[in-house]
């Protein structure tokens, strides 16, 4: 069997075994799915409120989020939601595609009629569900992108390292929660969904016949509309914030009074007999 690589595997059929993997496990699908919205503080009174967790399984849940860095953990002043832009985003696909290409091909070489066997029963499982953007109900988006990311991780099941899993695994899961996030607010094509399941076909078929080159290409193909979408998304985003806050900067310099030229010209200006 192969091992999971992080938390994300987990089956959603598993019932959690403790208040802080309950709490992890709703936290951690809220602030995938934009719920909890990046840059947002997340503090206990209002998350034992919102989610009736005390505060030992609620502390617990977020030091796991902030292992996984969804959360960021800000010394006294607390916890915040992870910050997603652009520029993190195109960081995070550039390592992960490297890692990626490297392990299929090392897959490719070394694997066996079970690791086949995984590929083929990831695929049928991920088929089952529509993308989860046309899902409404969270937690079944959730088991959705579990399924789509249990796909991809049975294509990289037999690579020998198990440090380019793991962190393979911690960088999908942010590209996810981009996707997650931003793909339910833009226009997705109608044909979208035919097209991720005819990529993942040919990815599938590639890998099991020992193509690790032809896998390759159809994963960035795979990926490139929704990377686009995502990137467009996001500049635009940050161009909107940009303007608002130059708006206040220029109402005040417009409404600003001319600066003072000194006290002799101030005195000539108004008049003052001293400087006759």
């Amino acid at each position: 069997m192969t091992p999971i690589q992080n938390r994300s595997e987990l089956d959603r059929a598993t019932k959690p075994r403790t208040q802080g993997e309950a709490a992890y496990r709703c936290l951690r699908r809220d602030i995938r799915s934009g719920k909890l919205e990046p840059e947002r503080w997340l503090r206990l009174n209002e998350l034992q409120e919102a989610y009736g967790f005390g505060w030992s399984p609620l502390r617990e849940a977020l030091f796991l989020l902030t292992a996984e860095n969804l959360v960021l953990s800000e010394g006294q002043r607390g916890f915040m939601v992870a910050p997603i832009s652009e520029e993190d985003f195109l960081d995070v696909v550039s390592l992960r595609n490297k890692l990626e290409e490297d392990a299929i091909a090392l897959s490719c070489e070394r694997g066996d009629d079970e690791w086949e066997a995984g590929i083929v029963s990831a695929l049928h499982r991920v088929r089952k569900l529509p993308p989860h953007w046309e899902i409404d109900d969270p937690d079944e988006a959730e088991e959705q992108q579990r399924r789509h990311h249990a796909f991809h991780a049975a294509l990289l099941a037999a690579c020998p390292s198990r440090w380019t899993l793991r962190i393979w695994g911690t960088l999908q899961q942010q590209v996810e929660r981009y996707q997650r996030i931003v793909l339910s607010t833009v226009a997705v094509p109608k044909s979208a969904q035919a097209t991720i399941a005819r990529h993942h076909e040919k990815i599938a078929d590639a890998a099991i016949a020992r193509q690790p080159d032809v896998a390759i290409e159809y994963l960035r193909a795979h990926e490139d509309w929704s990377s686009q979408l995502i990137r467009k998304a996001l500049a635009e985003k940050a161009a909107r914030q940009s303007d608002e806050e130059s708006e206040p900067h220029d109402r005040r310099h417009r409404h600003e009074r001319p600066a003072r030229r000194g006290r002799k010209a101030d005195a000539e200006r108004v008049g003052d007999p001293s400087t006759a």
